[in-house]
């Protein structure tokens, strides 16, 4: 029991290090990472810690009480009944379980985004298949195991089965029923309905939440004991996808972020919510026209006159190093003496700026909508290592909360 207790107060220190620190690690290589670190991370890492060492000791002193319960039947000759897995077994198996459907999910994120990076595919495109095909597999995961032996992992680390609720295997049928309402309905509006699980678990006679009474199943515990492992395996369910989200996607290969003005339209209106690569800087190389998000502060631009603290800025990368930029009035903006082509600005520059060569290691950034926007006509060409990302798609959240079509920004 102390054992347990002290590699938990370790794995905690352990998260709060990861969560916290993580983004400093990266600052050192690219000075500009501090910006990841904000309330809403500071936010998740309290939620992150109080979540698993809640489950951890539910899972706990459920698993005690449920090896308890079958070492004094033992002891006093009894039969092992099956009587119904309760509501802290049965959350302590889904945890685990979700892990297949977070690891898919965050896997075909990476994916598509080297893919996106490379050229080969757009999130625009793609993105309604790289949810779509984690919830599959979840899908065939839940009905495959079920059906065949009524155990997932999960379930056979908590020492509890799925049967008809007459007794016997559920059939395949039945199991590819149950999967979908539990991973489609009850998984997709957990905020709606996430109550009803444990309400129903609390009244039904034989605790059977929403997906048991629609298809006739219940969840009983088996003659084995659940793993003494199952409480980190919980924990462990709740905390990877979180880590791996917040601390591998978010800084390192795709996040969202928000247009905060109306520099870049017509393409980007002020508020449209977008997606940034961040692998696209990693595996390529910047090219002439990408719309790109930089960190902007008065140590990564000089002539940037904001606080220490960085800004996210949205602009379209115009010169590379080696280039020749020079900008007239209502004409528009010459790169190496030739007029660019730009059927995305809103209207053309009302301003003229004198030819300059860009030097090796820095770029020039322009708004679309070149008569209101600050850029490089007032901060210069700025380092490239200020770029944290290609803006690979635009969209807007519905009354709902969700987001709409995703648009690529070219």
């Amino acid at each position: 029991m102390w054992f347990n207790l002290l590699l938990l107060v370790l794995l905690t220190i352990k998260l709060y290090k990861t969560q916290e620190l993580q983004p400093n690690r990266h600052k050192i290589r690219n000075n500009n990472e501090k910006v990841e670190l904000n309330m809403v991370d500071k936010y998740i890492t309290h939620i992150t810690v109080t979540g698993t060492i809640i489950i951890w000791l539910l899972s706990y002193f459920a698993v005690a009480r449920e090896r308890a319960a079958v070492l004094k039947q033992s002891t006093n000759n009894e039969q092992i009944e099956a009587r119904p897995a309760g509501l802290c077994v049965r959350a302590a198996a889904k945890l685990i379980d979700y892990l297949v459907l977070n690891v898919a999910a965050l896997s075909g994120i990476i994916i598509l985004a080297l893919l996106e990076a490379v050229g080969a595919a757009s999130f625009a495109d793609w993105w309604l298949i790289a949810l779509i095909i984690p919830v599959l597999v979840l899908i065939a995961y839940f009905t495959i195991f079920t059906a065949v032996s009524g155990q997932t992992w999960g379930k056979k680390l908590a020492g509890v089965v799925v049967e008809r609720s007459s007794g016997g295997r559920l059939g395949w049928g039945r199991s590819f029923v149950r999967a979908n309402i539990d991973v489609i309905f009850v998984g997709l509006y957990q905020l709606v309905i996430g109550l009803i699980d444990p309400l129903l678990l609390a009244v039904t006679r034989r605790k059977r939440s929403l997906h048991d009474l629609l298809v006739g199943s219940s969840v009983v515990r088996t003659k084995r004991t659940p793993s003494p492992f199952l409480p980190w395996m919980a924990a462990l369910g709740w905390v990877i996808p979180i880590v791996l989200m917040f601390s591998v996607i978010k800084p390192m290969v795709i996040q969202t972020a928000i247009a905060p003005s109306e520099s870049m339209e017509p393409t980007l209106t002020k508020g449209d919510r977008i997606l940034v690569n961040r692998l696209a800087y990693r595996v390529g190389k910047p090219k002439r026209g990408d719309v790109v998000v930089i960190s902007a502060s008065s140590k990564t631009i000089p002539g940037f006159d904001y606080p220490d603290k960085p800004v996210p800025l949205v602009k379209r990368l115009i010169a590379l190093p080696g280039d020749k930029i020079r900008i007239e009035a209502e004409t528009g903006v010459f790169i190496n003496g030739k007029l660019l082509d730009e059927p995305y600005v809103k209207d053309l520059p009302n301003y003229d700026y004198p030819e300059v060569r860009i030097p090796e290691g820095k770029c020039f950034v322009l708004g679309d909508n070149r008569r209101s926007s600050m850029d490089s006509r007032y901060w210069a060409a700025i380092p490239l290592s200020a770029i944290q990302g290609k803006v690979s798609s635009r969209f807007q959240v519905d009354s709902s909360g969700l987001p709409d079509e995703l648009i690529q920004v070219r």
